[in-house]
């Protein structure tokens, strides 16, 4: 489940990136709209990152490098694979972690497994890494649990869970186009 605070933050980037007329909302528009999250701003400050200077390099970075995603006559950006895969990600990894409620936290913690993005590469720049947003939420983050024997055994049941279905899914599209087999001829074959 999405937080409150969270849903407003993710309207917000869809926003910023329909008021630039982008076609579609990417990382830097999530990121832009993160900075004013109060979860993840606390981690901001914690760790001295200098929101004004983020904030005006990615404003500077929307206004005139997606250039290529302006389109005059779109009503409504829509968030692009990158933008969902972050937002997928951090529910993965706060449902592994026994955590019921995602967060901006949990949402900025994800920008750095981006590693093309324009957004990650500001993060690095203000001295931000993933770490130091794991070791906040982990003493900050009340919805945070710590590992003890039943969640990790939890965790790796669901961990498990995930793997199987993702290897299933990737077996599925990998032998799409191949003809099937017998039961038979599966189990003769080493």
């Amino acid at each position: 489940m999405l937080s409150n605070e969270l849903e407003l933050t993710l309207r917000r980037a869809l926003s910023i990136a329909t008021e630039y007329k982008h076609e579609y909302a990417t990382y830097e528009h999530l990121l832009l709209s993160i900075t004013e999250d109060s979860d993840a701003k606390s981690i901001f400050l914690a760790n001295n990152v200098d929101l004004r200077s983020l904030q005006t390099r990615l404003k500077n970075y929307l206004e005139h490098d997606l250039q290529d995603l302006v389109d005059e006559d779109n009503k409504e950006a829509k968030p692009t694979a990158g933008f969902q895969r972050i937002i997928q990600r951090a529910a993965l990894h706060s449902q592994a972690n026994g955590q019921k409620v995602i967060s901006g936290s949990h949402v900025l913690a994800e920008f750095f497994f981006e590693h093309e993005a324009y957004a990650l590469l500001c993060l690095k720049e203000s001295n931000l890494n993933r770490q130091d947003v794991l070791n906040f939420l982990k003493t900050h983050d009340k919805s945070y649990i710590k590992s003890t024997p039943e969640t990790s055994t939890n965790q790796t049941t669901l961990q498990a869970t995930l793997i199987k279905e993702i290897s299933q899914k990737h077996l599925k599209e990998e032998h799409k186009d191949t003809p099937h087999e017998s039961e038979l001829e599966k189990y003769c074959t080493n």
